[in-house]
């Protein structure tokens, strides 16, 4: 099976045209934003593809949903191609295989023998254990069976006749700058070549391919530095540093949400009265047998009370919130309606209550600048605890959540997307739904929407003061 496309012709930039054509076996491409990585990697499957015939290719993500919507979105803008319905393209009788991370850890790899292979975004993956499992399967010849048993019965002399004939399997690696990650390391350290005694050569194997914004400003729109990066610069130095100057020394740690001194800021912080105040009951139900359920009072910004728990039902949590907004004198209940809050907000409305439903994953009145509405409020939250608006308790668990939860995207546009419940729960840094940052993050979000509190004032004689209602 064979599709043809009408043939164009591209400019490579240096970086470009290393990453696709070095004779090295290993290819990285590290480089900022508007850098054409996503036309390098496309190029390059393509390549591939019309390099050797009946060739076998995988292109993969860390998670479906990038998979789904960047990589392959990506892929079938640039390339005119169209996937098929199991994410497979035919090309010059090669097959491409668009997977994430997760599906190939349950597929039978034993039986994927590659030409290629490209990770995409690889910054996100942990570690280079997805890299060396991957390179464990480029094992595509053009040899049969038989023939390469002929290949092995010859002196090592005479094989090395029959392997530069063979096809040439190749690993490629895209990605941002990450700090010292691990290809970082590789790059450093470098992937050398063995001889037949298994003894280290001094022949490298990889090649790292990098470039900065400034050095594709011909290629990009004005508005694209006068309107993004060099107000960047200026707002976050540490960001501008890593996805326009392409620097090894900023680490994921700058895409973190809630700078850790601001969150210290807040412990127990005593906030001004201000009026309208307004208090509410913010509700995150626990989503996973394990997870807490957490409800929390919050009044102008402060924590005033909490109830967290966990082993109990979801439905549970409609009577305790109820329970405690009539105890707290609250006018509102706001919930994440996405996964099991959907049920707990139509039993809050069933009991005659008007619960704020948020849906997290709603892209629906979210500025551009957010991926959904989870961006949108964590960002919203993260500048009210920078301008000291937070009151939070001396909460370890709280604490660590508010602080490890991190922007997962950051696209070359601007665009911002956070880590989801499940991206927490399965990470090595923090090992658990963030439930509590979560609620408190909705009621300083829905704290916008809030009806201000009805406080029944007293006049003293010689007094005009207003008393707020206690919570």
């Amino acid at each position: 099976m064979e599709t043809t496309q009408e043939r164009v012709e591209y400019n490579l930039k240096p970086w470009q045209d290393g990453f696709m054509f070095d004779p090295a076996k290993y290819h990285f491409l590290k480089s900022a934003w508007g850098t054409g990585k996503t036309h390098s990697l496309v190029l390059g499957v393509l390549n591939e593809c019309d390099r050797i015939p009946g060739n076998e290719v995988l292109v993969c993500q860390k998670e479906f949903t990038d998979l789904r919507d960047t990589t392959i979105k990506d892929f079938e803008r640039v390339s005119g191609e169209e996937l098929d319905g199991s994410r497979n393209l035919w090309r010059n009788d090669s097959l491409v295989m668009f997977r994430h991370l997760e599906e190939l850890s349950q597929q039978n790899l034993q039986n994927m023998n590659l030409g290629a292979f490209f990770i995409d975004q690889a910054e996100f993956l942990d570690n280079q254990e997805v890299f060396d499992m991957l390179c464990g399967r480029l094992r595509r010849t053009r040899y049969s069976t038989k023939e390469l048993a002929y290949i092995k019965s010859l002196p090592i002399a005479e094989r090395q006749e029959y392997y530069e004939k063979d096809y040439s399997c190749k690993g490629y690696v895209v990605s941002n700058a990450n700090g010292h990650n691990w290809i970082y390391k590789i790059k450093t350290s470098g992937i050398y070549a063995y001889d037949n005694d298994g003894k280290k050569t001094d022949k490298r194997i990889d090649a790292h391919w990098e470039a900065t914004t400034f050095d594709n400003k011909d290629n990009l729109r004005d508005d694209f530095f006068t309107n993004i990066i060099y107000p960047l610069k200026d707002r976050n130095p540490a960001r501008y540093n890593r996805f326009v100057l392409n620097s090894d020394e900023e680490a994921d740690t700058v895409d973190t949400i809630i700078k850790y001194e601001w969150i210290q800021k807040a412990i127990n912080k005593v906030l001004p009265l201000t009026y309208p105040r307004t208090r509410l009951i913010s509700v995150d139900p626990g989503r996973y047998g394990d997870d807490e359920h957490v409800i929390y009072c919050i009044e102008n910004g402060k924590i005033k009370e909490s109830e967290i728990y966990d082993n109990k039902s979801s439905m549970e949590d409609c009577g305790r919130a109820v329970r405690m907004k009539e105890k707290t004198g609250a006018n509102l209940i706001d919930i994440d309606v996405c996964g099991l809050g959907g049920p707990v907000a139509d039993r809050l409305i069933e009991l005659g209550e008007r619960p704020l439903q948020l849906n997290s994953a709603t892209t629906e009145k979210v500025e551009k600048k957010y991926k959904n509405l989870r961006a949108a409020m964590w960002s919203y939250s993260a500048r009210r605890f920078e301008n000291g608006t937070v009151s939070i308790p001396a909460d370890d668990k709280l604490i660590e959540e508010l602080k490890e939860v991190r922007y997962k995207t950051i696209e070359s546009n601007g665009r911002m997307q956070v880590e989801s419940k499940e991206d927490l729960r399965k990470s090595n840094r923090l090992g658990r739904s963030p439930g509590r940052a979560d609620a408190l993050i909705m009621g300083l979000w829905s704290e916008q929407f809030a009806e201000p509190l009805r406080i029944e004032s007293s006049r003293k004689l010689g007094q005009s003061s207003y008393v707020p209602e206690p919570c």
